[in-house]
């Protein structure tokens, strides 16, 4: 990229990393098509490693990165759709991965997403954090209702759960689909599958897969996401 700067209101586009992907003279205003243009692909898409491709989706497996982007993006659509001011963490956070405000409510959602069915369509949702491979240090990072005020939960057939953190029980795992949560249950979404392959179609058009972070604070294969009931209005989300 060009090192020459003609004028101090030169505007540089810096991706999630700290690379500049994008630079526009002191002619192009904030508002041009040009500029929030890219600005938008830089901030839907978390950096992207050109020419790097993941595995189809296959036998039910998603590979886990897209799989949790796929849930928060589920989770943002959700709640904007409620009337909600929706907003992404600077950095990467293993308890907030979105904030909602609705209306002088300000809630710290955590986002979760899971594939592990286990008898009568009910799903098994991971809540600890254990990190990945070689970047994992041992520790283990169990759920705390301190740490976040709603869980979001995504589950492979498509339904959804908005789910106080106040009422989770265990710090390890917790179990959707019956009775327990069923008071939380919000409109069904998309299944996972269906969504990962739109996702991945997109992608190799596009040259590249989008990257997570790859630090101890990643997020394991079971996360939660789910919903089959009509989503309710916003005074009855049981907002705490």
């Amino acid at each position: 990229m060009p090192s020459r700067r003609r004028w101090n209101f030169n505007k540089y586009l810096v991706d999630r990393r700290g690379r500049v992907v994008a630079r526009f003279g002191a002619g192009n205003e904030p508002d041009a098509s040009e500029l929030t243009q890219k600005l938008e692909a830089v901030l839907c898409c978390r950096s992207v490693r050109t020419r790097t491709y993941v595995p189809v989706v296959s036998a039910g497996r998603i590979p886990p990165r897209l799989q949790g982007d796929l849930g928060e993006l589920s989770a943002l659509a959700w709640l904007a759709d409620q009337g909600a001011e929706v907003f992404l963490p600077i950095g990467h956070s293993r308890d907030i991965d979105l904030i909602a405000i609705f209306g002088e409510k300000v809630l710290r959602v955590q986002v979760k997403t899971s594939t592990v069915v286990l008898r009568n369509r009910r799903y098994e949702v991971t809540l600890a954090t254990r990190g990945g491979n070689q970047s994992w240090n041992g520790l283990v990072k169990r759920f705390s209702s301190e740490r976040c005020d709603y869980l979001f939960v995504h589950v492979g057939d498509g339904r959804r759960w908005f789910i106080p953190s106040a009422v989770v029980d265990g710090g390890s795992a917790m179990i959707v689909g019956g009775p327990k949560y069923a008071a939380f249950e919000v409109d069904r979404g998309r299944s996972l599958s269906v969504l990962a392959e739109q996702r991945l179609a997109r992608l190799a058009d596009s040259g590249g897969v989008p990257e997570r972070s790859k630090g101890s604070d990643c997020k394991s294969d079971g996360s939660a996401f789910a919903g089959s009931n009509p989503a309710p209005a916003i005074a009855s989300l049981h907002l705490l």
